[in-house]
Parts: C-alpha cells; structure tokens; sequence
C-alpha cells in the first residue's frame, strides 16, 4: 500500500458517500415499488421500471468502478468486479432504452451479450481472488471446495433439469437455445466457484462475505429467471428484480468494505464439521428429489459423488486431527522438558551461590574465628603453665577456660564441615559416606547400598546430600538408634535416596520446623524447590524410613509431563 494512499480516501471520501447514498437512496426507491400491493398492476412501469431502476444501476457501477481508481489494494481483482457489474448497468440500460422498445425484441439481443460476459468476467475475478486469498493449499481445503462443488452443482442440476429440458428441447433457433441454456449453466458455474471460494477461505472479511452474498444473489436470481421465461410467467417489477439490483449493489460496495481478518480458529475447530454435516444433509436430500421426481443422470452422480467425498474428506480429518494431537502432544513434551532442563539450571546456579556463600562463610571462619580462638588456647596454655605453682583457683579459672576455647573451636571445626559441602566435588554415595563418618561416628553403625555409582548433576547432588545429611544427623539426635541403612537408587526417572533407621521412630504428622534447626517441612521444601518430594513413614519393624525423590534433567517427561516424584 503507497503511503499517500490516506490522502487519496481523505480526498474521495465525501463525493464517494454522496454517491453512495444516491446511489443507496434509488436502490431502496426501486425495492419498494416491488413490494406486493405498491403497484396497481404488474405491467412495465415506465417510472419505476425505466427511469428508476436504470438510474440506480448506473449508479451502483459508478460506485464499483471508482473503488480501483482510488485503492491500490488488489486493484486487478475489484477492477474486473467493477467491469462485471459496469456490463450487467450496461445491458439493462440498452435493454430498457433500446432492446424492450423493438418490434419483435430481437433474442439473444445486445443485452443478453452484456449479461452473458458479466458472468465470464466475475468468473475470472473470483478465481484470481481465489488464488491470491488461499495462501494454504492443503488437503482439507481441496477436499472441502470439491465437496461444497459437487454438492451445489448437483443441487442445481436436479432442480433446473425440467427447465434445462423445456429448453434444448423447445422448436427455437440454435442461438435462442444456447443462450437460454449458457445462462443457467453459468449460474451453476459461478454458485459451484463462489462457495468452493467459501469453503477453501472462509468469512475471512466484511468485504468478502458481501461479495459472496452479491453473487450468490446473482446466481439465484439468473436460475429464477430464467425458469420464469421458460414457464412464460416472468412480469417485469416484481421482488426478483429488487433482488437483482441489491445483488449487484452488494458486489459494488463489497471493495470499499474493510478487510478485518477474524481471528483463527483452534486447529480442532467445529465449523468445518458442523459445515461438511451440511452438505452431507444437502447432498442426501438431493438424492431423495431425484427419486421422488425424473431428473438428469448428472442430479443424481453429483450429489453421490459428493457424498463419497465428504466421507472421504472426513476420514482424512480424522486422521489429520490424530496426527496433529500426537504433534501437540510431542510438542508439550519438548517444553516440559525445555522447561525442566531451565529448571535444573536454575537450580545449579542456585545450589552453586549458595556453596560458594557457604564456601567464602567457612574460609572466613577458618581464617578468622578459628585461628583466633587457637591463637587464645595456645595463649591460656602458657598461662596454665605459668600458674603451676599459683593459687588453686587460678589454676582452675585457667583449666576451665582452655576447655571452653577448645569446645568452641570443636564446634567451628563442625560448622566448617556443615558449610563445606563434598557433593560438590565427589559424587553422591562418596559425599554421603563423608557425612556418615562424621555424624554417626562410633555411635550408630551405618552402610550405604544400592547403586552406588549414581552420576547426578551437581545441583541435585548437592541437594540430596544436604537432605539427607540432615536426617542422619535427626537419626543421632531423636531416633536412639543402633543401625542406619542408606541405599540409592534410580526410580520413575529420578533419583531416590532413602535412609532408614531402628530407632524408636514417631509420627509424621507431629512433625514441626523448630527455629534454629532445619526440620523435617524444611527438609520437604527444599526437595519441593528441586521438583522433588520427600516422604515420611514409620517401620512396621521400628524406626523410621525417610525417603527422597529427585527428578533427573535428562529425564523423559512423558506424555504427563514432568514427573512429580514416585507413586
């Protein structure tokens, strides 16, 4: 679209809206001298007839032809529109003021030639509409368009056959009867494009689905027609010729409406359902017709025909649909596991913050506080040296002093191996075996089995050690007991760490985080943040069973997704 195209709207808007409304106003004029009871009579009214109707014909192609002057947008396609309703102005003006008025009217007059080449040239611009507008040429659509083809063609057919019969078999010239008969033969043409058009590019617009309207009223009204002739019951003003002109005022405005494109439909959509049962229904009961009353072979294959393709069309969706769940379903997959492998990201880079933190926390308290309090005990041993032959009470101050020191450096020494994970570094059975050794020491007798030779990313290692190591250290403080078993393994694509003990055990459910301490619901969120879940239960035999689930990010995430933890 050029940019000074605005300006040129901006330019033709008002004269273009007067002659709208003109054009409009006669339109309406004429519609209601049809209405039943208007007229006194159903003659030829020169007035109403002549004047009225040949005015607002001219002004509606007025309308039509300046819509590719102004727009560049498809200017080739609304120009030939333009042309076809300009040739249908043009033939009822030479016939009102030319071809009526002879003595006999000459047939097929100068008229009948204009009508004749409106119907070529709207066939051509509809199909070059149809080529630049159906940008995806599936199957679905071709099989649509033939569907919608055949079952209007056979639809006509059944219902035109006597009058196509009247016709080739009337006593007339050659001429006479191939144009009575290239009229209703091009109404079945242009019904048969226009809704395969319909059917392959939908409601795609305000400017399509009047066009569609205004040449699917041509065609009706041309079919009407010319049954009237040929059963010598057609009069001039009547509703026929109403709907005529307001079938060609709709193709005239039809260029000048927006192209407001609907929003698409889910790739699952129901109107191409409900619209195929249609035309199953349409097709059947054409079928009943040509039963009921004597019609050509051609009323009775088309409509057969288009059944078979609808069942066909049907089949293919079906399928279609199958294949394209699986592709949303193998899609799904893919983001569940994109977004799982964000996941473990997020949680590496996490879990690495925070060892580091821990790491630079462990570092200054070894080279700060720790060497501090040896540099005191170091100091308080001179002192007790110094004080051998002081008071007693002295002595003792001193004593006392230098086992606190050396409790507070016991327990930095603790911290450190708290704050300095070796999952880190070793691999989750070796950093769980380091934590043992340091919790239970001699106390509880402990082992690790199973599959010892697990390789897990760093960020759930680190997360496994560190839960688990929490409950081995409740195992020494609550559970009294004598052994601890540890056994690793791998379970519905993830990683389980279960440690069980002999203790004394204890309800779940009476579980609460205490400050200064991890806690159980900690421990059980912290697995939740890894997209685990942590589990509690009692032994029948004694002690409890804590047990651990962490998802791997090289796990599958099947067709539910990514797993939530084991059953």
């Amino acid at each position: 679209m050029s940019t000074n195209q605005p300006v040129q709207e901006l330019k033709a808007g008002m004269p273009l809206r007067l002659l709208a409304g003109l054009a409009g106003a006669m339109v309406l004029l004429f519609s209601f001298s049809t209405l039943p009871g208007v007229r006194s009579d159903e003659g030829f009214h020169n007035d109403y007839d002549g004047w009225v109707q040949g005015m607002a014909y001219v002004l509606v192609a007025l309308v039509a032809s300046v819509r590719p002057l102004v727009l560049r947008r498809d200017r080739l396609v609304w120009g030939l529109f333009g042309l076809a309703v300009c040739l249908r102005a043009l033939g009822f003006v030479l016939f009102l003021g030319y071809v009526r008025l002879q003595e006999p009217p000459p047939y097929p007059s100068v008229a009948d030639y204009c009508w004749l080449a409106m119907d070529a040239v709207l066939l051509l611009a509809l199909w070059i509409m149809l080529r630049r507008r159906l940008r995806q040429r599936s199957v679905d659509i071709a099989l649509g368009a033939l569907q919608t083809g055949l079952t209007v063609a056979g639809l006509a057919v059944a219902l035109l056959f006597s009058t196509l019969n009247t016709i080739s078999g009337a006593d007339n010239p050659d001429r006479v009867i191939v144009t009575n008969l290239a009229y209703p033969i091009l109404d079945i043409a242009m019904l048969v494009v226009v809704t395969s058009a319909l059917a392959g590019t939908g409601f795609r617009s305000w400017s399509t689905v009047t066009l569609t309207l205004g040449i699917t009223g041509f065609a009706i009204v041309d079919a009407v027609f010319v049954y009237q002739v040929t059963a010598e019951t057609y009069h001039p003003g009547t509703l026929l010729a109403a709907l005529s002109l307001i079938a060609t005022g709709a193709i005239a405005i039809s260029g000048w409406l927006p192209e407001v494109k609907r929003p698409r439909l889910p790739r699952f959509e129901f109107s191409r359902v409900w619209v195929a049962a249609v035309l199953g229904v349409t097709a059947i009961g054409t079928l009943v017709y040509a039963a009921l009353e004597q019609v050509t072979l051609g009323g009775i294959l088309l409509p057969a025909a288009a059944l078979v393709v609808g069942i066909g069309r049907g089949v293919w969706l079906v399928g279609r649909n199958k294949d394209t769940a699986v592709s949303a379903i193998r899609a799904t997959n893919a983001e569940l596991a994109r977004v799982a492998d964000e996941r473990q990201h997020l949680l590496d880079r996490l879990v690495q913050a925070q060892e580091d933190e821990r790491a630079r926390i462990a570092a200054d308290v070894h080279d700060d506080s720790v060497q501090a309090l040896a540099a005191v005990e170091l100091r308080l041993g001179l002192l007790r040296r110094q004080l051998a032959d002081g008071p007693a009470e002295l002595r003792e101050t001193a004593e006392t002093l230098s086992g606190t020191v050396r409790e507070a450096i016991g327990r930095l020494r603790t911290l450190l191996f708290d704050l300095e994970s070796p999952a880190v570094e070793a691999d989750l059975a070796t950093a769980l075996k380091v934590a043992a050794e340091n919790t239970f020491d001699e106390r509880v007798s402990w082992r690790i089995v199973g599959d010892t030779d697990l390789e897990v990313p760093q960020g759930l290692r680190v997360t496994a050690y560190r839960i688990a190591k929490e409950a081995m250290a409740n195992v020494v403080r609550h559970a009294q007991a004598r052994q601890v078993v540890i056994t690793l393994a791998r379970a519905d694509g993830g990683v389980e760490v279960v440690v069980e003990d002999d203790g004394r055990g204890f309800d779940p459910a009476t579980v609460e985080a205490r400050p200064g301490h991890l806690g159980i619901p900690a421990m059980a969120d912290r697995a939740t943040i890894a997209g685990g879940r942590l589990d509690l239960e009692r032994r029948t035999s004694g002690g409890m069973r804590v047990r651990l689930w962490l998802p791997e990010a090289t796990a599958d995430p099947g067709s539910m997704g990514v797993p939530e933890g084991p059953a």
